[in-house]
């Protein structure tokens, strides 16, 4: 058994498996893992009522319990098939998600998409240049006029 197990997943866990009365059927070994990794005084209460997943806020420890359902509480070859199918699935949408947002191809291709952004608004802004018209004298042209002339 791994010593990886959060406290509070290993308590809210062993609570769980007393109030409906699985602990009998886990093994000895994750069993005497569990009683002694338990805090006492640990306050979480089960309503028998109430569905599990509504009931427990922790993910981690949802998917600790639901490790021990499959392997261990049930004896239904059909339904561990199920979860196992329904697992499998679950993983492999994960997978594809985690592909999609890491391709490498998309995120160049998100680089280039952003660049084309910059250059549209960046022609866009050069659209709305102001022009500023000073007026000029007279005498001020005719200097401008001899000075160009002098230059050539």
């Amino acid at each position: 058994m791994s010593k990886l197990i959060d406290i509070d997943v290993i308590n809210e866990s062993y609570i769980v498996l007393e109030k409906l009365n699985l602990l009998e059927k886990i093994p000895e070994d994750v069993l005497n893992y569990l009683k002694a990794n338990v805090v006492e005084n640990y306050s979480f209460t089960v309503d028998v009522n109430i569905p599990l997943d509504l009931q427990i806020e922790n993910e981690n420890t949802k998917v600790y319990l639901s490790y021990l359902f499959l392997k261990y509480i049930n004896d239904q070859k059909e339904e561990k098939e199920f979860l196992l199918d329904m697992y499998k699935e679950n993983q492999v949408k994960e997978d594809k998600l985690i592909r999609e947002k890491y391709n490498p191809d998309n995120i160049f291709k998100q680089n280039n998409s952003n660049e084309e952004r910059e250059l549209k608004e960046n022609q866009e802004e050069d659209k709305y240049v102001l022009v500023i018209n000073e007026k000029i004298s007279i005498f001020s042209k005719i200097k401008n006029f001899f000075k160009n002339l002098l230059k050539k």
